[in-house]
């Protein structure tokens, strides 16, 4: 509770700061730490993408194991218009976990954006025959499903 009344009693900007601030002395004190790396891009994602890529990719070079990564590097990719690195890591992330219901509704979305939508549709049908182990697979395969069904209804029209 103290972290909420501390949050509620600064601005936003200064609290941000504050954990910034924090996660780069931990950083300091054992440039091998992981998590203090993966905080400061989760804080970092919407403010400063390209200094959470660069933190993402020192996760990656620590600890290669943590697959799960390349998505995220994909998403801020592609949040900053760089499709085609942004293909690359998503499609690094399949090579490893080819069944990820997460990773093919993003290359999906990919697809759609570079307006290949066969292949999209393609990947989205491939999402959907997994069955979801968990909410947030869920939660993709809801929106894929609703995307599809909007286009199944304009080609009827």
């Amino acid at each position: 509770s103290w972290l909420l009344i501390t949050f509620l009693s600064m601005d936003k900007s200064k609290f941000i700061q504050d954990l910034l601030d924090m996660e780069n002395e931990s950083i300091l004190e054992n440039p091998s730490d992981v998590a203090s790396y993966k905080r400061r891009a989760a804080i970092n994602r919407e403010i400063d993408p390209l200094s959470a890529i660069s933190d993402l990719t020192k996760v990656l070079e620590i600890d290669p194991s943590q697959t799960d990564i390349y998505l995220q590097l994909g998403a801020i990719k592609r949040n900053i218009g760089n499709v085609e690195d942004a293909f690359k890591d998503i499609n690094k992330f399949l090579e490893i976990v080819p069944d990820s219901i997460v990773g093919l509704a993003n290359l999906g979305w990919l697809y759609l954006l570079i307006d290949k939508s066969t292949s999209a549709i393609e990947t989205f049908k491939k999402c959907c025959g997994f069955e979801a182990k968990n909410n947030i697979e869920l939660e993709h395969q809801v929106e894929v499903l609703e995307f599809l069904n909007e286009l199944s209804k304009k080609e009827e029209e």
